[in-house]
């Protein structure tokens, strides 16, 4: 009995101590991460649990590093973490002792202090020197500018710059089912009243940098729910969120729906109502929206504007016949027609059966600049809704083709209108939500706000008393009938504090780096639209829209701005008057490019990612000559159409540099080159590969040229100083072991500025900005300083270094001569290989979180 009441007691105790730690316990805004906090505080981690509690403790450390939290002393923990793997026997241990620093460090409250500069000379006069490609005011790419820079540290004004979301929610039985754009989170079930998290789709990933894979919207059947993440298909618990085992289900003899998804540019995939996927559809032209099945009929339109029809039976596919050759978008069916639109400008009805074209209707003014001029279509009884990049929405007889009534809105629309207990609501790229009263012959407006920074492109839902809306970075709406925002709900995990939004994951991929000239901001992006933006009022001045992601700088030269596409584009390349942002001339002759072109005396020298250097007339966009950096190499006789892998193709992804008639870069082949500008010919390659080297580097640190010697990375781990006259290696420096150099370097005033980065891919705890003395004096380090760089240079003034941070959430300036901190701000996201601009008294950045800022 005595035995039986100590037991007793000593539970009752257990209980009484945990129950005091909970009410010391600190959320972190995040309940699945609280939750697994809790957890490891009763438990230790084991194989059992080890691959969720290590993502778990990565989406808290990149949480607390968006705050702005100081993680130094997680330092010797986040370097044992990259070492371990989740069968080492020291990587549970090394867990459950990360959990604790990050406790500490957040229970304390440890965050970098942000410096501002409150007083400045007002008198301080200065000049604004053009920034037109990347890295520089020439074609040297130092990263030097003799512009004064930004003196106090703080934000004049941000432009939204985001990726592009067209992910849209599912309803049913008062649940949202809705895809999430991370790596680890992958989707989500909320309450349609409260917006709350009933479960998150987690895969466990722990990456940080490459989960840009396309998107779809959730497919939700009878007791699962299923997620697509490029090729890949999780099918989850619809109760609980679990995650499903992939065993084909069976249908039981009975016909099911069949349900397409587009899953890149050139491919469709075909599930059936258990989810399994029955086959895979490729369009080499590419497919320009998404597809329509009727009938077992599988109807899409690509990308060389044709309407295609594929049967599902047999596999068969054919063009059906269109006079009008500028198709595109998506394929919209109702009661026996389908309804088409063409970058013509024309809405066409479409009967499949008889193979008649019924009516066409066509607008009287187009928007050359957008890639696609009309919205998809909605229908509702007898009417056709549709937006357009000219801003307008039309409707029109759907029987007849004929214009009821159309409606002028503030941007292009490019999210399908939906009508709903008769109300039209309509969402624009400015991020303006309109409610419109409609009649047979007019629409009125009953409200219009102002929802989101960064626009809406993925369709409209509707709910019993009002809409959702999935803003292009990744945020979802719920606004009621009288226009009020009643929640939101991140899709980039994460939580809001105030209007500003931290995320416990990153979206991958790359992004463009702004260049300015003549007080006009360009840049790229990852939504594949092109700005001039006005650098003293953050005014939009144009916008340009490709096809594929623009991952480079644009070039400025002779008041055109020139362009490519990287990824799941149509390989074409522009040329765009700066003014206007009207094209002056494309061509898909030079491929994908990920890096900017390099213009000089009339010509543009280009590198894309099959491993060629163009030199191309920038008037009229015609090859001149064309180098292959595989030449006399393995991979020159290897067709391109192999299957791609890290190293293959080999291509250009240094921007390259231009100086006295030759042109110097690298490739994957192992490779940098010195090329002669005029004729194409090559005077010397130097290979800065390891001997195991198996492709990928040279990658993005970009070759800069000073003095007589190019400074480059070296095996993915050095710097080095190449001879500019015989490419001879005559410096060489080397991180510490396990950190990457993949940051093109800064340099002026006989000192150079590097940057290196501890493990980019899943926890990049430590980033480094070094400066050195430059070869010709000594090539020696000068000083260091943590908590900048990474995979993005700095940019320079005489008494300025600015950066960002690839590990990092802060901008920071720094003296050049001694390393000390001038000003910090936290912006609460981080930068890849994008660099600043400095142009007169400001720096442009373009940050992780979603905006182009302007630093004063």
């Amino acid at each position: 009995m005595k035995n039986f009441q100590l037991c007793l007691l000593l539970l009752l105790f257990a209980n009484y101590s945990y129950s005091q730690k909970d009410k010391l316990f600190l959320p972190s805004g995040l309940s699945d991460i609280d939750r697994v906090r809790k957890e490891v505080r009763i438990t230790k981690t084991s194989s059992e649990n080890i691959e969720k509690r290590r993502a778990t403790l990565y989406r808290w450390w990149r949480l607390l590093m968006k705050q702005g939290y100081e993680l130094s002393d997680f330092d010797s923990l986040g370097n044992n973490l990259v070492i371990y793997s989740n069968h080492h026997q020291e990587a549970s241990k090394t867990i459950d002792e990360g959990f604790q620093c990050l406790e500490g460090i957040f229970n304390n409250k440890k965050r970098v202090n942000e410096i501002a500069i409150e007083q400045v000379d007002s008198l301080i006069h200065t000049s604004n020197t053009n920034w037109p490609q990347y890295h520089g005011t020439n074609t040297l790419q130092t990263g030097f500018s003799p512009d004064v820079g930004p003196y106090r540290g703080n934000i004049a004004w941000k432009f939204p710059k985001s990726y592009g979301c067209q992910i849209s929610p599912i309803i049913e039985n008062g649940k949202i089912y809705i895809t999430g754009e991370g790596s680890d989170i992958i989707g989500y079930c909320l309450d349609e009243e409260s917006g709350k998290v009933e479960w998150k789709a987690m895969i466990n990933k722990a990456n940080y940098y490459s989960n840009s894979d396309r998107r779809q919207d959730a497919i939700v059947l009878e007791n699962s729910v299923q997620f697509i993440a490029g090729h890949k298909t999780y099918k989850f618990n619809k109760k609980d969120g679990f995650q499903l085992l992939k065993k084909k289900e069976h249908s039981g003899g009975k016909k099911q729906k069949l349900i397409c998804r587009k899953i890149d540019l050139k491919t469709l995939v075909i599930i059936d109502g258990n989810g399994n996927v029955l086959n895979y559809f490729t369009e080499k032209d590419g497919i320009t929206g998404q597809a329509k099945i009727v009938k077992n009929q599988l109807y899409y339109i690509s990308h060389k504007g044709h309407l295609k029809v594929v049967n599902l039976d047999d596999g068969s596919k054919r063009s059906l016949p269109f006079e009008d050759n500028q198709l595109y978008g998506s394929p919209i069916y109702d009661s026996g027609v389908l309804y088409i639109s063409s970058n013509s400008g024309a809405i066409i009805a479409y009967d499949p059966y008889v193979q008649k074209q019924l009516w066409e209707f066509k607008v009287k003014h187009s928007e050359e600049r957008s890639r696609q001029l009309f919205s998809k279509i909605e229908v509702h009884n007898n009417q056709l809704f549709v937006g357009s990049s000219n801003k307008n929405i039309y409707c029109l007889n759907k029987n007849t083709g004929n214009l009821l009534w159309k409606y002028k809105t503030t941007d292009w629309v490019r999210s399908k209108p939906m009508f709903h207990k008769n109300m039209l609501y309509i969402a624009t790229l400015d991020g303006v939500l309109y409610a419109l009263k409609t009649s047979k012959h007019k629409a009125v407006l009953k409200w219009k706000r102002k929802i989101s920074d960064h626009g809406f492109e993925a369709d409209l839902k509707a709910m019993n008393n009002g809409v959702y809306a999935v803003s292009k970075n990744f945020i979802l709406y719920k606004i009621n009938s009288n226009g009020d925002e009643e929640w939101k709900h991140s899709l980039l995990d994460g939580i809001f504090i105030g209007d500003r939004l931290y995320t416990s994951e990153e979206k991958g991929g790359q992004q463009s780096s702004p260049v300015v000239v003549d007080n006009t901001l360009y840049i790229g992006g990852t939504d594949g639209i092109v700005n001039a933006i006005d650098t003293q009022t953050a005014h939009a001045i144009w916008k340009f829209e490709t096809v594929g992601v623009m991952a480079s700088s644009p070039t400025v030269a002779y008041g055109k701005v020139y362009f490519g596409e990287a990824y799941e584009g149509t390989n074409t390349y522009y040329a765009v008057n700066a003014k206007t942002g009207k094209l002056i001339w494309s061509t898909k002759e030079y491929g994908a490019a990920w890096v900017n072109a390099t213009f000089d005396k009339g010509y543009l020298y280009l590198g894309n990612m099959d491993g060629y250097i163009y030199c191309i007339d920038a008037e009229n966009g015609k090859k001149i000559w064309s180098y292959n950096t595989s030449k006399n190499m393995p991979f020159e006789t290897l067709p391109l159409d192999v299957k791609p892998r890290h190293g293959f193709p080999p291509g250009v992804y240094c921007n390259p540099v231009i100086s006295e008639g030759v042109i110097y870069t690298g490739s994957w082949s192992g490779y940098y080159f010195a090329i002669n500008a005029e004729t194409g010919q090559l005077k010397w390659r130097t290979k800065t590969s390891t001997d195991h080297h198996d492709g990928g580097l040279p990658d993005s640190a970009a070759p800069v040229l000073y003095k007589n010697h190019l400074y480059v990375q070296k095996g993915g781990y050095q710097l080095a100083a190449l001879n500019k006259y015989n490419g001879d290696i005559e410096w060489v420096w080397t991180a510490p072991p396990g950190y990457l150099q993949n940051g093109t370097i800064t340099v002026a005033e006989n000192k150079i500025y590097a940057s290196i980065i501890r493990e980019v891919t899943t926890l990049p705890y430590d980033t480094r900005i070094i400066a050195f003395n430059d070869f010709e004096n000594g090539g020696n380090e000068l000083w260091q300083y943590r908590g900048g760089g990474g995979l993005t240079a700095a940019a320079l003034t005489k008494e300025k270094l600015i950066f960002g941070s690839s590990g990092d959430a802060f901008v920071t300036c720094l003296n050049p001569e001694d390393g000390s901190v001038k000003w910090r701000l936290l912006l609460g996201g981080t930068m890849l290989e994008v660099v600043p601009a400095i142009y007169g008294s400001n720096a442009f950045i373009q940050c992780k979180n979603g905006y182009l800022y302007c630093i004063e």
